[in-house]
Parts: structure tokens; sequence; C-alpha cells
């Protein structure tokens, strides 16, 4: 198994997508709460692969595909944990609205109390891949 970046993995061969979240890219900068720049894509592919370090992986597949072949997919630790929700619910990823509501309440919990992302400010990942920037 291998972490590709915050939201896919590589297991048995098979790139899977994280389904109904989308995290920072790994080029993409967010800001703290003192305003300094730190890479947030980095931030959560280092937070997925400390997680999914503790043990194995399993995860659910979808029939469907996404636009670039992989397979999309619902992802638990060997604990159980959901690391799609555990993801956004750390403020590492955002729900992603346009293909599923599943993690929107992980979402608005993690904005409430401040953790991840949400402690500073930061473009959302479908803007920044569209040309979008974090203003100074």
């Amino acid at each position: 198994m291998r972490v590709v970046d915050g939201d896919t993995i590589v297991l048995d061969d098979t790139s899977i997508r994280f389904k109904g979240i989308d995290t920072p890219e790994s080029g993409q900068s967010c800001r703290d709460a003192e305003e300094k720049v730190y890479s947030c894509g980095m931030a959560a592919t280092a937070a997925l692969t400390l997680k999914i370090a503790e043990g194995g992986v399993r995860c659910d597949l979808e029939p469907e595909k996404d636009l670039y072949g992989r397979a999309l997919g619902i992802c638990y630790g060997a604990d159980g944990t959901d690391l799609n929700g555990w993801l956004v619910r750390n403020g590492h990823a955002l729900a992603y609205r346009r293909y599923s509501e599943r993690y929107v309440a992980e979402e608005e919990a993690a904005r409430a109390e401040g953790v991840g992302m949400h402690v500073g400010r930061f473009v959302p990942p479908w803007n920044w891949r569209r040309g979008e920037r974090l203003q100074p």
C-alpha cells in the first residue's frame, strides 16, 4: 500500500481516490492562525500516511471510476476508522459536496472547532485547481 496524496492511495496495484472528500493539492499552500504559509497539501498527505502506518487499510470500492480512471472508495483503517471522514473531521480535507453530502457534518464540526485548515485561511482544492490562489 502506498499513499499518493491526501485523498489517493494505491492498494494492491489499484489506485483509489477517496470518495466524497477533497484534500488540498500537493503544491497547495494555506495560512495558519498566525498567517504563516504552510503546505496544507503536504500536511494532508503526511496525516494520512501517519494514520495508516498504524495498520492495514480496507476499501469499499464503488462501481464507477473517477475522471482519471481511479477507483472510488471509502477506506477504513485497521481499527475500523472511516479514513475519508477522519481526514475531513481533522481539517485535512473538505466534504466534496459536488459528489456527496456524506461528510458535511464532519466538515462543519472541524470548521466549528477550528482544526486543520480551518484554523486559518485556504482556497478550496476544487477552486485552487481552477487557478484561484490564496491572497496575502
